[in-house]
């Protein structure tokens, strides 16, 4: 991966991450009719506020399907009222998740949980305000690295799209990542907070009954296990990219991936 450091003395980030997991029954949007019979990993939402004395920029990232326009100008506006920040510096970004709660009120045969929604509501001002309060002074890099794990999942066959593997498709296999460290840390302590950006379909797990924060969950976990070695872990927020098109190789790639060829992984 190559980076570039930048030393910005004046730059002030806080953190913070909370869990946001349903209870068992909840209604699950992604596929068609389910009911979460268990949680097989939890769900978490996280922030991260930074700008110099004042707060200039807030994200809010979210294992979550996604989230309707109406209920993000509601957290938008909340939140910009009690920190004085501009409704379009706050960036609320969701995984995509297919094996969370239903939280859109349009997609697909299952309708939005309203209950899941208020506490999502409580939870996600909650975790906003932990991290704006959490400033510290801080420096970042910035990463980008080639990972062909994602591949274009719409291919034309028999004059008409079907949802296979298209080697040959359009696909941007860049992953990205903004390191953030305190301004005070030595380089063998682990970052204060990593943003990770990719574009690919959270549907790894399938239409299994169970809740998952599904890849993105994994790489977090596997990120936050690694960086324990030398102290406290980072917050990780993922940012998921353009992946309307894009979905992973592993069960689907025959080629790429034999082993796994037409299995789904309960992550």
């Amino acid at each position: 991966m190559t980076a570039r450091a930048c030393e910005v003395d004046s730059l002030r980030v806080g953190v913070a991450c909370v869990t946001i997991t349903p209870a068992v029954g909840i209604a699950m949007q992604g596929y068609g009719l389910r009911y979460a019979e268990g949680i097989n990993d939890p769900l978490f939402a996280s922030a991260l506020a930074a700008g110099d004395d004042r707060l200039g920029w807030l994200l809010i990232s979210v294992d979550s399907i996604g989230l309707d326009r109406g209920f993000t100008n509601r957290i938008r506006k909340a939140v910009a009222t009690r920190f004085e920040l501009a409704s379009s510096a706050i960036t609320i970004a969701c995984s995509h998740t297919h094996s969370g709660p239903a939280t859109m009120s349009a997609l697909g045969p299952m309708a939005a949980d309203a209950s899941y929604l208020d506490f999502l509501e409580e939870r996600l001002l909650a975790v906003a305000a932990m991290a704006v309060e959490k400033r510290e002074a801080c420096r970042w890099r910035f990463g980008v690295v080639a990972l062909a794990e994602n591949v274009n999942r719409r291919l034309r066959q028999r004059r008409k799209i079907e949802i296979l593997v298209n080697s040959r498709g359009p696909v941007d296999s860049r992953l990205r990542v903004i390191r953030i460290d305190r301004a005070a840390s030595s380089p063998q302590e682990p970052p204060l907070a990593l943003i990770v950006h990719y574009a690919c379909h959270a549907t790894s797990s399938a239409d299994m009954l169970h809740i998952s924060a599904d890849w993105p969950g994994v790489m977090r976990r596997v990120l936050r296990r690694v960086y324990s070695e030398n102290g406290e872990p980072p917050v990780i927020c993922f940012m998921q990219g353009c992946t309307g098109e894009l979905t992973h190789r592993n069960g689907r790639d025959r080629v790429t991936w034999p082993q796994h060829f037409g299995a789904h992984t309960a992550l």
